[in-house]
């Protein structure tokens, strides 16, 4: 299973009602700029860049990563989520 990093320059609801909306069951918000996602299908991170609106017409500024691995220290809940997925 893939897991995304969604970093946005500056924080937009909108586009994390559109996380919640998209993957109801299968993203994590860490703060109002970082969350992560899971899709059950393969996905391109510009698909998903283009769902958050981060294009002309939303001017929604950040970036989409596909995650290769991860290491370090947060809330016990992410490491939950992340292991669920990967």
């Amino acid at each position: 299973m893939t897991i995304y990093a969604i970093v946005l320059n500056e924080p937009d609801e909108t586009a994390w009602r559109q996380v919640r909306s998209e993957w109801p069951d299968r993203h994590y918000i860490v703060t109002d700029r970082l969350a992560f996602i899971a899709p059950k299908e393969v996905i391109l991170t510009e698909d998903i860049a283009e769902t958050l609106g981060m294009d002309d017409e939303r001017n929604v500024t950040g970036v989409v990563i596909e995650v290769a691995s991860y290491s370090g220290f947060n809330k016990p809940g992410l490491w939950e989520w992340a292991r669920k997925f990967s």
